[in-house]
């Protein structure tokens, strides 16, 4: 069973707000990189992606050497785990599925640090530390997925700090930063040989199909680990190519970055004032995580639009929903059909009493 977002090749008129894509689409020279890739594919691939780990080095303003290049980002969370082989691992819940996934294929145990509900599924970070002796590794997503809570760099620090004296692994996952004004901790890459931070092409520059993620970590033992532990052409050519070419697109991620605040801040406005939900959460990534009626969801579906129901998430249940950030005319469309649905569903409401 397919469990994310994003695919609904059977209803092609759909418009997608099930994954969190960058809704201006993937750059023009991005598109033109990866078809050169595909006439250029009659060759293997790099298997250590020298040009890519080198302009994200640049990017990144850290040595290549520190660089890992993944089939997206999730490859890279089973490498570490291949590489690493925890016996015990924390994971934040709900948070992103293939955490669970990439740790039950090495018959990790996980231990679970549940948010409640009730405090909006913040994270408190005490608490957190507190779970972490006898674990190995801690999966940590900034801003998290799905319910888009964005740590502040002190309190990552704090975390790691724990970390190191615990003895754990910190993979740190900041796929979605880029759509927030939270800080990275790549600068703390010197300091803290202990954290591996996961970032991905899939969201920013809406290449999701092409599947190009990579990792960063001083702990350059655990990278040769890692090279070792998948299939050597895992990053085809065209991937490789775009990826290059995505590095150079300073306007396109300003621009879509500046945009995709502006956007969110008008639905969660339109959302609030109609009081389309049960309950908002405070997401600020290019989503919104949020509760509402159970059938919502297939409202919508039957009329177009996908959002994604996230009661596969752990702690979750039926009327937990994450809507992306789209473009306005969408957005728009969206929460007409929204506000049509809340009026039909309040008068049959009233009518069942």
């Amino acid at each position: 069973m397919y469990i994310h977002g994003g695919i609904h090749f059977e209803q092609p008129n759909f418009i997608d707000f099930s994954a969190n894509i960058n809704p201006f689409g993937m750059p023009d020279a991005v598109r033109e990189a990866a078809e050169r890739g595909v006439q250029d594919a009659v060759y293997y691939p790099d298997t250590v992606c020298r040009e890519l780990r080198d302009a994200i080095g640049i990017q990144e303003k850290r040595s290549s050497d520190e660089i890992i290049v993944g089939n997206g980002a999730a490859e890279l969370l089973f490498r570490i785990c291949q590489s690493v082989r925890p016996e015990n691992a924390l994971i934040i819940a709900p948070s992103f599925q293939e955490y669970e996934q990439a740790l039950k294929s090495v018959s990790c145990i996980c231990h679970y640090y549940d948010l409640p509900e009730a405090e909006d599924f913040h994270v408190e970070v005490e608490e957190l530390v507190g779970r972490l002796p006898g674990m190995e590794l801690l999966f940590l997503c900034n801003p998290n997925n799905p319910t888009g809570e964005l740590l502040s760099g002190e309190k990552i620090c704090h975390i790691l700090d724990a970390c190191v004296e615990y003895g754990v692994r910190c993979v740190l996952d900041e796929c979605f930063l880029e759509f927030c004004e939270g800080e990275s901790m790549v600068p703390y890459l010197g300091k803290y040989e202990n954290l591996f931070i996961i970032k991905a092409f899939t969201k920013l520059y809406a290449m999701p199909g092409l599947r190009l993620g990579y990792g960063l970590t001083a702990d350059r033992k655990l990278l040769h680990k890692m090279n070792l532990a998948g299939q050597p052409w895992s990053v085809s050519v065209p991937a490789q190519y775009a990826g290059v070419a995505a590095l150079q697109e300073r306007e396109y991620v300003k621009r879509s970055i500046a945009y995709i605040s502006n956007e969110r801040e008008y639905l969660l406005s339109e959302m609030r004032q109609h009081m389309l939900c049960k309950r908002i959460f405070d997401s600020r990534a290019n989503y919104i995580f949020f509760r509402a009626e159970e059938t919502l969801g297939a409202y919508l579906y039957e009329r177009g639009y996908a959002i994604r129901d996230c009661s596969n998430y752990r702690n979750l249940q039926k009327g937990y929903y994450r809507i992306a950030v789209r473009l306005h005319e969408e957005n728009m469309a969206l929460l007409q059909e929204w506000k049509e649905y809340k009026k039909h569903y309040s008068k049959e409401k009233i009518e069942t009493k």
